[in-house]
């Protein structure tokens, strides 16, 4: 799952976290700052919106499926109200994010 905080001045920063598959859903790993446009000339102006994980049987068709191999997070999102955009990040790099990482 992922959530967003707001800045001063309108930009944002969004994260990723994993929470318990049963109650109390608590939060069991959190991580930095997706890398969402970091540095580019977006930075901070954008706004994630979208969240799959596809993997070769997921039928998504196209050029995703067809070179991820292993399970792949798609996180989509615009830039800057201009863009809408897709970082692609293999699932086990994401699961370092949130559980090896920790927060920014």
């Amino acid at each position: 799952a992922t959530f967003h905080t707001r800045l001063d001045g309108g930009r944002y920063q969004t994260y990723a976290y994993a929470f318990q598959a049963e109650k109390p859903f608590g939060v069991i790993g959190l991580s930095a700052r997706l890398p969402l446009d970091l540095g580019g000339k977006f930075d901070g102006q954008v706004f994630q919106s979208g969240l799959a994980v596809v993997t070769e049987e997921s039928g998504m068709g196209g050029s995703v499926s067809a070179a991820v191999g292993s399970p792949r997070v798609l996180f989509g999102y615009g830039a800057g109200d201009f863009e809408s955009r897709v970082l692609s990040v293999p699932l086990d790099i994401v699961e370092e994010w949130v559980f090896h990482d920790g927060g920014e």
